[in-house]
């Protein structure tokens, strides 16, 4: 799978800014992180770009972080913090 550099799609990402979140290019990366500002930002190669986390189909804004252990607990046992502190895992354990 080829990832498109985010700046500039003519060109394949070589990296990933942490910061930003954007795929890019070695020469895109050069060009847009050489203000002193931005060439603090960590730019890791693709390979160890991080996982991005699923986000909960109650309350999309919330990663899914829990696991409920509850037996039989339906629709589904994976959920945010409002779920299980809130919601219908509330007193899950």
């Amino acid at each position: 799978c080829i990832i498109r550099c985010d700046e500039d799609e003519t060109h394949t990402a070589s990296m990933y800014c942490t910061v930003c979140a954007t795929h890019l290019c070695a020469e895109c990366s050069q060009l847009t992180h050489s203000t002193r500002t931005l060439a603090k930002h960590r730019r890791v190669p693709l390979a160890d770009k991080p996982h991005e986390k699923m986000l909960c189909p109650q309350h999309q804004v919330h990663a899914i972080e829990f696991v409920c252990l509850e037996d039989g607990c339906q629709p589904g046992p994976l959920m945010c913090c409002v779920c299980k502190e809130y919601g219908k895992h509330q007193g899950h354990k």
